[in-house]
């Protein structure tokens, strides 16, 4: 998995840093597509739209999942400081939709997303010797509650590939076992053989953090108990 990790970052290095006017257009008009949908509670819609990228497997111009850019859409913006009741919002948004398509794999996957980010926003990007020891204990509970969430709703969510994107991604943040972690990644890779890119070719704010917490650095984190 290591050598796996190595290439990843490779090739990721290769890739254009910035993408053409084109690029950005077809990323923003997904991006904008999902926002109203999810503003106006259309949770039927937003299924609809997540499945049609999932069977289409269409990708942008340099080649980013759709998909991937739905997701980052759906989670918390990167570049923004969200409050509590920001965060309490959003929760309760994913679990009206949770109710209103139990079989759908999105709403699941989207809520692991953001009680993945609710955990980050108490233990931050410092070092782990740099955090209040305070902070670790919500960081390791949502995180825990994102990856409990997933395991319960295998069957249905993981018929989506970002399903083991964001299951290695928290994994990652709760130093998971290597094994567990490989399995997992090996899982996805045997079902979905595009998964890969999938599994990588996520917001330049979500490739550092893989980087990040790579088997490589896992001393980054304390050990969770």
């Amino acid at each position: 998995m290591k050598t796996l990790f190595a290439l990843l970052l490779f090739l990721t290095l290769l890739a254009p840093a910035q993408a053409s006017a084109d690029e950005k257009a077809g990323r923003m008009e997904v991006t904008l597509k999902v926002f109203n949908l999810v503003h106006n509670k259309a949770f039927a819609e937003l299924d609809a739209l997540a499945k049609s990228y999932r069977d289409s497997e269409s990708r942008t111009n340099s080649g980013v999942w759709h998909l991937t850019i739905f997701y980052d859409a759906l989670g918390a913006p990167s570049d923004v400081i969200l409050s509590d009741e920001d965060y309490k919002a959003a929760f309760n948004t994913f679990d009206e939709w949770i109710k209103a398509s139990p079989s759908s794999p999105t709403p699941y996957i989207g809520k692991a997303s953001m009680l993945a980010s609710y955990a980050w926003k108490f233990r931050g990007n410092k070092m782990a010797d740099e955090v209040p020891i305070k902070d670790f204990a919500p960081f390791f509970y949502h995180l825990g509650e994102a990856k409990k969430l997933l395991e319960k709703s295998k069957e249905v969510s993981s018929q989506d590939p970002e399903w083991y994107a964001q299951m290695a991604y928290i994994m990652m943040g709760l130093n998971t076992k290597e094994d567990e972690f490989d399995a997992v990644v090996d899982e996805g890779l045997k079902k979905i053989p595009l998964l890969l890119s999938n599994l990588f070719q996520h917001s330049p704010a979500s490739l550092a953090r893989v980087g990040r917490h790579s088997r490589e650095n896992r001393s980054i984190c304390p050990q969770s108990h």
